[in-house]
């Protein structure tokens, strides 16, 4: 019997800019001044075909150096690959970002707001408007998978799992509250909300002749050291990804994925301040971060060479996720529309609004909008894509999810090993836990994700389901049965 022929094929392309751009990651206006380090999308594209030549199942993953990806890029993506690519199925296509906050803005909705001004001095020369890079990274995305499509080649796979301190938990415990990167040095704090996960979970990938291709690596940390800067960077995994290169081959490709973070960040709140090697705000620490991703993987690479395998079974799965919409009470809606007034009656408009201030204003506009739209609708569809790879699986969502969501979907996955990825063919907010959402604070209110802790324990359960079934779990009962 002549086995399966699995095919795996890479492409890489620079996505930076050409121009000035407004920087997306922050409520106050930031036009990139330089460019630190490029900025990619690297896309795999992967096939398994009978040995007749049957297409029996594919994907392409993106990684891009993105704060997130708008359903709306995914969209004219898929629409420009229409009919491109000769058998590719565009519904197999999924795209994620790396949640860094130096990459551009890609849409009007967050970044035209009326406070954000120092754009509309600079001309069409030397700016780079949302509309105009959207348009930009599609055409560039479009030749990224195109090139992936095309060089598939016969290929086999290995995994591994590193470890690399990567991530903390950004959000500190008060004795009446939580507050996002708070100082700890007070008699009334009494710890950090939730869990870290150290793990980077990895696959490599290799041709017939046993030459390493590329390899994904996923972190549960978003990029995210130097968010605060005016300045076109990946953040570490550019750093982590030049290393590894320097370290294995430059003719690797490295696919970032970043797994369940949104109540992470690189910050160790405990220490930071109190000691000079804990940097991690400036283009030292990025190094420093980057260097320890890249040793998991540079690490992993020589055990990895040892075991790799042939790719007898792959299995792509996409469906639509219905999760009910975190709900606006009526106190909220007076709250908000109350404090509204307030600013308004003290700035005059909106677009007067700065500081903190803003931020509150923000926050009270999507409390009163949501709730107009749950007046309309009652659940956020999302796409939802689960893959099995051998004895590994991948599991994808559009939210910036916290941990905590992410570590019981792997606890109760039955491969041996689970990737899940966030920020993923949508961008859906943060999805807090129970526990977050009575601690309050940025990350955790209702203005800040379409989704609340129902939703994210349904997002698990839907997840566990997707990446189970591979394995003969139907994840569901067909009538309802009690023991005599």
């Amino acid at each position: 019997m002549i086995d399966n022929i699995f095919l795996a094929g890479w492409s890489s392309i620079d996505i930076t800019p050409l121009k000035k751009v407004s920087l997306q990651g922050q409520y106050h206006e930031r036009i990139s001044e330089f460019v630190h380090d490029n900025i990619y999308a690297t896309a795999l594209a992967i096939e398994l075909k009978s040995p007749d030549g049957k297409s029996l199942e594919q994907a392409v993953m993106i990684s891009c150096d993105l704060i997130g990806i708008e359903k709306v890029l995914l969209d004219k993506l898929r629409e420009k690959l229409d009919k491109k690519i000769k058998d590719l199925d565009l519904k197999k296509i999924i795209a994620f970002a790396t949640h860094t906050h130096t990459a551009p803005c890609l849409t009007d909705d967050r970044f035209n707001r009326g406070n954000w001004k120092k754009w509309r001095e600079l001309d069409k020369e030397t700016y780079m408007h949302p509309k105009e890079y959207l348009e930009f990274l599609v055409e560039k995305l479009v030749r990224v998978v195109i090139e992936a499509w095309n060089n598939r080649e016969p290929s086999k796979v290995s995994t591994g799992l590193g470890y690399a301190v990567a991530g903390h938990c950004r959000r500190t415990v008060f004795d009446d509250r939580a507050v996002m990167y708070a100082s700890p040095d007070t008699a009334n704090f009494v710890g950090l909300e939730g869990p870290s996960d150290h793990g980077v979970e990895l696959m490599y990938f290799w041709n017939m002749s046993g030459k390493l291709t590329g390899v994904i690596v996923n972190v549960a940390c978003p990029a995210q050291v130097v968010e605060g800067m005016t300045v076109i960077s990946a953040d570490y995994f550019g750093a982590a990804r030049r290393k590894i290169k320097e370290s294995i081959s430059e003719d690797i490709y490295v696919l970032p994925q970043i797994s369940s973070a949104g109540d992470q960040s690189p910050r160790d709140l405990i220490r930071r301040g109190k000691s000079e090697n804990n940097m991690t705000d400036n283009f030292d620490g990025m190094e420093e971060l980057g260097s320890r991703v890249a040793d998991a993987v540079v690490n992993g690479y020589k055990s990895a060479s040892k075991n790799v395998q042939n790719v007898s079974i792959f299995k792509h799965s996409v469906e639509e996720v219905y999760l009910p919409i975190r709900k606006v009470t009526l106190g909220e809606v007076e709250y908000a529309q109350k404090n509204y007034d307030v600013l308004i009656k003290k700035y005059g408009q909106e677009e007067n609004i700065q500081g903190e201030d803003l931020v509150r204003l923000v926050d009270y506009k999507a409390i009163l909008a949501r709730k107009k739209l749950q007046e309309v609708a009652s659940f956020y569809k999302i796409e939802l894509h689960a893959i099995r790879i051998g004895e590994v699986a991948f599991v994808t969502n559009p939210f910036e999810l916290y941990l905590e969501y992410g570590l019981r979907i792997k606890a109760r996955s039955k491969a041996k090993q689970t990737f899940v990825i966030q920020l993923c063919c949508g961008s859906g907010g943060y999805i807090p836990t129970r526990q977050s959402v009575l601690g309050g604070s940025y990350g955790a209110n209702v203005s800040n994700g379409t989704v609340g802790p129902e939703g994210g324990n349904l997002l698990v359960e839907h997840s566990v389901v997707a990446v189970n079934r591979f394995w003969g779990d139907k994840g569901y009962i067909d009538e309802r049965r009690f023991e005599r």
